[in-house]
């Protein structure tokens, strides 16, 4: 590799808001969380490499509020898809499809292809054969599954999207016959792009989380 800044003895701790601050440089084959912590953050973050990668604070840098939200529930009891994007996760607003419910989707369109990190917070009642269905495409009628899951129970789940226009949560076999019920609490986009890039963090509050994607990376975090 070619263009790593290599700065020896760079290790801190507990400075500024940013609790380890440090330089590595290795392969991710996939998905790996390099950081997660909340607090006031006042440091640069630099990430060198090839792949993809985000450094984002959540919720304030969720995208996904702005974009265009459809709907698809037969029959429709299914509430406001607006409740996915109050960056609340508790249950006093979410979208659901209950029983009866044959066909239903929540979709997302970015607006462009975009390649980011999808955050959503959901759960289906107990049912053997439901399960929530992650679908992505780029015309808005072919969709390719990326993800299948049944939380039993309110979780959260973080994806990569790989550079596609349309995200579609599909509730499979929720119906009368299994039972079930699909809740979606909060939905989240946050864009990752081409390493190297770098980040200032000016007195910044929230979530810091820091992902790479199939990439060999260093990273560095440094006071201001």
């Amino acid at each position: 590799m070619s263009g790593f800044r290599i700065v020896a003895d760079r290790m801190y701790y507990n400075l500024r808001g940013c609790s380890t601050i440090g330089l590595s440089l290795s392969t991710c084959p996939g998905d790996c969380k390099l950081y997660d912590s909340s607090g006031t953050f006042n440091c640069v973050v630099e990430l060198d490499g090839v792949g993809k990668g985000a450094v984002f604070i959540v919720p304030s840098d969720d995208i996904a509020a702005g974009k265009s939200w459809s709907v698809l529930t037969s029959p429709n009891i299914g509430t406001a898809p607006s409740c996915v994007t109050d960056h609340n996760d508790d249950t006093y607003c979410q979208w659901y499809v209950d029983v009866g419910s044959l066909v239903n989707f929540l979709q997302l369109d970015l607006g462009t292809p975009m390649y980011g990190y999808l955050r959503f917070v959901a759960m289906l009642t107990p049912a053997a054969t439901s399960y929530f269905s992650v679908r992505v495409s780029n015309d808005g009628s072919t969709w390719t599954e990326i993800y299948q899951w049944n939380p039993s129970t309110r979780s959260e789940t973080i994806n990569y999207i790989n550079g596609y226009r349309y995200i579609r949560f599909a509730g499979v076999n929720v119906s009368s016959t299994s039972m079930a019920s699909m809740f979606i609490y909060s939905a989240e986009f946050y864009q990752a792009r081409d390493l190297s890039f770098s980040r200032t963090l000016s007195n910044v509050s929230g979530r810091l989380v820091i992902y790479v994607h199939n990439a060999q990376y260093m990273l560095t975090m440094r006071p201001l």
